[in-house]
């Protein structure tokens, strides 16, 4: 059997309609915005092609201690706004009657 693909068992690749363009950049969009919410930016740069892998772990390490300050500073900050609990009364209310059991 030969191994070049042909049109019967490739399936061709269709074109997406305007609509299908227009959500996924709406999509992009809103991911864009998250990520400089967060205080990140996206750098192109290039570097050398045999340290790819440090430069990834590089910038995952520097990406989630970024984050880990963001999360304290918002955790310190909701946990000084949060209202205390509010208490149960301890006592049942009179008009609430009670079964024999």
């Amino acid at each position: 059997m030969s191994s070049k693909p042909t049109s019967q068992t490739t399936p061709t690749k269709r074109r997406r309609t305007r609509a299908e363009r227009e959500e996924h950049a709406e999509f992009v969009r809103r991911s864009v915005a998250r990520k400089k919410a967060q205080g990140l930016f996206r750098a192109n740069l290039w570097i050398p092609k045999d340290q790819n892998a440090y430069f990834q772990s590089l910038a995952a390490e520097a990406r989630a201690q970024h984050l880990e300050r963001t999360e304290q500073k918002s955790a310190q900050v909701t946990s000084a706004a949060a209202k205390p609990a509010r208490r149960r009364k301890a006592t049942s209310d009179p008009r609430q009657g009670k079964l024999p059991l």
